[in-house]
């Protein structure tokens, strides 16, 4: 019996100190996250405008764009908006189920991504989509090689385990390499949301005032130094989205009217894209809110109707009576 017990405590010991060096071997490996900064910083309204003068100035000169006007993005970025912005041919936005559909038809059995004819399947869709979208959404919703929803016991324990192993360096092809069952970004998101410990919820007026004062003073690209300079518990990622839906001046949080929202509504059904909604009404309105708008809108559109079919079926059925 003691030879039992003392075997159970010594395996409790055990536990105790794995679950230690795990934490602090997170917070090692956010440490060194942040150290080696963003490798995407999102567009602000100045830099679309410099963008806009670039190409009007030097075309499709990608390259040159890029050395001369942003030196710290990729030159497939630069590309990729430029797409955005003067392709208007291209649908955006979410995906409908018709599109998820005929994309799962045309890519089923499939789980390499070179293996896929882009160009035909984009010919066969029911929107033309850009290409990176079509292979975006693909590999992170539809690919049958990853997992979605909630980890299992067995992929939780995998993860840390290797993330013990790797020592936190970042590489998140290399650690969903080995995970065999999760994306790089899951893995991402996992690590950053669930195993560092990080502040969650709303923010407070005073965190809010102080994000304020500190992109007064860093400007609103780099939100790891804005984090470092905050001194927040919270993910760099947490404060920015926070920052870009809820603080960002240059976006519009007046009421909607009525005839706002008719507008959009009927200019979505018209055009089938919110960045062309957007462009055509001149909006200064945070994107995710004219969605949430449309959403809403149509949601109460729907419900209206299917009360006046229901009082309708209702009258029909009395009057017979």
């Amino acid at each position: 019996m003691l030879k039992s017990l003392a075997t159970a405590l010594s395996s409790c010991r055990l536990e105790c100190r794995y679950q230690a060096q795990r934490y602090i071997s997170a917070e090692t490996r956010l440490a060194h996250i942040g150290n080696q900064g963003r490798s995407r910083i999102q567009w602000t309204q100045e830099d679309t405008d410099l963008l806009l003068k670039a190409y009007k100035e030097h075309g499709p000169a990608y390259s040159y764009i890029t050395k001369t006007y942003f030196p710290t993005r990729p030159v497939v970025t630069i590309f990729n908006r430029c797409k955005l912005l003067f392709d208007n041919s291209l649908y955006r936005g979410p995906f409908e189920q018709d599109e998820i559909s005929k994309l799962t038809e045309l890519t089923k059995g499939i789980i390499d991504e070179n293996q896929i004819d882009w160009v035909a399947i984009q010919q066969q869709m029911p929107k033309p989509r850009p290409l990176p979208l079509l292979r975006n959404h693909w590999f992170h919703s539809i690919n049958p090689r990853f997992n979605r929803g909630r980890w299992t016991d067995e992929e939780k324990l995998k993860f840390d385990k290797i993330m013990d192993t790797v020592g936190g360096s970042g590489n998140w092809e290399q650690i969903s390499a080995l995970m065999g069952s999760r994306t790089p970004r899951q893995c991402l998101e996992r690590f950053r949301w669930q195993l560092v410990p990080t502040v969650k919820g709303t923010f407070s007026k005073h965190e809010d005032e102080l994000m304020l004062k500190v992109i007064a003073h860093l400007g609103d690209k780099d939100f790891l130094k804005i984090k470092q300079a905050m001194n927040s518990p919270r993910s760099a990622r947490h404060l920015s989205q926070h920052y870009r839906y809820k603080l960002d001046p240059q976006y519009d949080r007046s009421p909607w009217t009525q005839s706002e929202e008719d507008r959009l509504v009927s200019l979505y059904h018209e055009l089938g894209d919110m960045t062309k909604v957007r462009n055509t009404m001149a909006s200064k309105r945070h994107p995710k809110d004219m969605w949430n708008r449309y959403h809403c809108a149509t949601l109460r559109q729907r419900s209206a109707k299917r009360r006046k079919a229901t009082r309708e079926a209702g009258h029909t059925i009395s009057s017979t009576g």
